[in-house]
């Protein structure tokens, strides 16, 4: 078996050559440390300012989020919100004319209740398969919320979600 495949390759250059290596890394090895610590503090510079920047995004995120609940749960306490009965809603729907009109009030009392109050059972969405609800299924839907009564259980507050750490590295199992 070859020799060279058992040593490094510093160990196969001659005595002389060896001495000149390390006197050559002796003298750089202040400069080489001191060019490692300066990427290493760019490097932190760089994570920091990422995280500040994450930060901020998640503090306008939970500030339109504010802003938004705030909104829609005032609104419920408003002559806009059609509650207690389905008549109100028929009464109401009836009133406009326009059905980009209807789509819209019914949007908003259906949002009056997922983020006003949090009731995220009475989320739908506003499409299946790529093609959008209309309007009749989506007064169907809030007769059928409104009829569940989840009505009287309104909170005296918006319904506020804050971020949270997320816990991506846990010890143990």
């Amino acid at each position: 078996m070859c020799s060279c495949l058992n040593t490094g390759i510093f160990h196969q250059f001659s005595a002389d050559i060896q001495r000149g290596l390390l006197l050559v890394d002796t003298e750089d090895a202040p400069k080489t440390r001191e060019a490692n610590h300066e990427l290493l503090e760019l490097q932190r510079r760089c994570r920091e300012s990422k995280a500040e920047i994450l930060m901020g995004l998640n503090l306008e995120k939970t500030r339109e989020h504010l802003l938004e609940t705030t909104y829609y749960h005032k609104m419920y306490d408003s002559p806009s919100c059609w509650k207690g009965d389905v008549k109100v809603v028929n009464a109401n729907f009836a009133k406009l004319k326009y059905e980009a009109a209807r789509l819209d009030a019914l949007k908003e009392n259906i949002w009056m209740r997922v983020k006003g109050c949090g009731w995220e059972k009475t989320h739908t969405t506003w499409s299946h398969k790529r093609i959008e609800r209309t309007v009749k299924e989506l007064v169907t839907h809030l007769k059928r919320v409104i009829t569940s009564k989840m009505d009287q259980d309104v909170p005296e507050d918006s319904n506020i979600k804050v971020p949270e750490r997320r816990n991506d590295a846990s010890l143990g199992t």
